[in-house]
């Protein structure tokens, strides 16, 4: 039997990767869809090009990937021992796997590339410990030296660059559970957060450079806030917490991931004290205003696709087998109603979304507006990417 909970939980580890709404000419990267397929216990990974309608195999023996809009992944091979980490151009022509493994007997996990594709994160994990890398194409850097060490894990799902390269990212405090935000700014590590007693998560940049988190006590429905800090105030070589700007609103709860749209204003999901249903709120640097759509009891996500035409919902009943994703204009008119609980837009607003249907098990298809295209089926788990957008996993898990 399926968990509905643990559905949730993965529902908000989704990356929104809100990108500008120009149109891509064909064989655009950002028109590559890759997915893992697993076939007599063989994970590959797989390329569909959304203009030639072909599949082909990138590479097999994956574990986890993570891809970059110009077409370079990082994956990590699970037939070596200890693994091993490898980053390829997907996209040239008889292109060898570059190995920046290091001299370690830990498993690799890949977190994500910076927006220009210069560096990318990575993390060793042991039974012991970890240790959090950089990689700038030729050489890797650690940087989860004290302070950082002296947390007990990581949050690789809550990471954010910036446009100049500095890397947000989350640490958890392995007995309280707290969690403290650091950046990595090229040359150095500092914490942003400075509040160990409260959970400090979801750090998202601005295209300007200002850093906002959510922070709270940690346990589901209790009183959170979000924090903006604007990059570049310091004090006793830390971000001034005296800057901050402080976003405290009963709208705000422990859902309330911020996100800075294309505007500049920040978004987040709330609930008004007259609200029976939820909505998107947004920031605009003095006032906080919700969104025309609302969300009914069920619903648990909504998000505008890049050009802004749609928006989408998936309900998760919790005591339910079936989860709908529903597709509405911004007049609230339906678009589209599909039976789904995973689902992802690439830059050019087209959809990817995955569906549990009992006889073949995960069905993964695309959504272009106006027709839906069965791209695979398979009755293991999918993870499933955009080049260059984010990434989902559709599980049963």
């Amino acid at each position: 039997m399926r968990n509905p909970f643990s559905r949730i939980f993965q529902m908000l580890l989704l990356l929104i990767a809100l990108l500008p709404s120009t149109l891509a000419a064909q064989n655009s990267p950002t028109d590559l869809l890759a997915y893992t397929t697993t076939v007599d216990g063989n994970t590959q990974l797989m390329l569909y090009d959304t203009a030639t309608e072909q599949t082909r195999i990138v590479v097999e023996n994956i574990s986890g990937f993570e891809f970059h809009s110009s077409g370079k992944v990082a994956y990590t091979v699970t037939t070596q021992n200890p693994s091993a980490l490898y980053v390829l151009d997907a996209l040239a022509p008889n292109a060898t796997p570059i190995s920046i493994s290091q001299s370690t007997t830990g498993q690799y996990m890949v977190w994500n590339w910076s927006r220009d594709g210069k560096y990318l994160a990575y993390e060793v994990r042991t039974d012991q410990d970890y240790s959090i890398f950089i990689w700038d194409g030729e050489s890797s850097v650690e940087i989860s030296q004290e302070p950082v060490s002296r947390f007990g894990s990581t949050y690789w799902y809550e990471t954010s660059w910036s446009q100049d390269n500095k890397l947000a990212f989350t640490v958890a405090d392995s007995t309280s559970g707290n969690t403290e935000i650091f950046v990595w700014d090229g040359t150095k590590i500092f914490n942003v957060s400075q509040n160990q007693l409260r959970r400090n998560s979801s750090p998202h940049w601005s295209a300007d450079g200002r850093l906002a988190f959510l922070s709270g006590e940690n346990v589901s429905y209790g009183k959170y806030d979000i924090l903006v800090w604007d990059g570049k105030s310091f004090k006793n070589g830390l971000p001034d917490r005296d800057t901050f700007i402080h976003l405290s609103s009963e709208l705000i709860n422990y859902l309330s991931r911020p996100h800075w749209n294309d505007d500049g204003d920040l978004e987040f999901f709330g609930w008004g004290e007259n609200d029976k249903q939820g909505r998107i709120y947004v920031w605009d640097g003095e006032d906080i205003v919700g969104s025309t759509y609302r969300m009914t009891a069920d619903d648990k996500f909504i998000y505008w696709s890049p050009n802004g035409q749609w928006a989408n919902v998936v309900t998760t009943a919790l005591y339910r087998t079936t989860s709908f994703l529903t597709l509405v204009d911004k007049n609230n008119e339906v678009v589209l109603e599909v039976e789904a609980e995973y689902m992802i837009w690439s830059a050019n607003s087209l959809l990817a979304f995955c569906s549990w249907e009992p006889q073949l098990g995960w069905v993964l298809s695309i959504w272009d507006g106006k027709t839906i295209t069965k791209i695979a089926e398979q009755r293991r788990d999918f993870v499933v990417q955009w080049l260059g957008g984010s990434s989902i996993a559709c599980s049963n898990g």
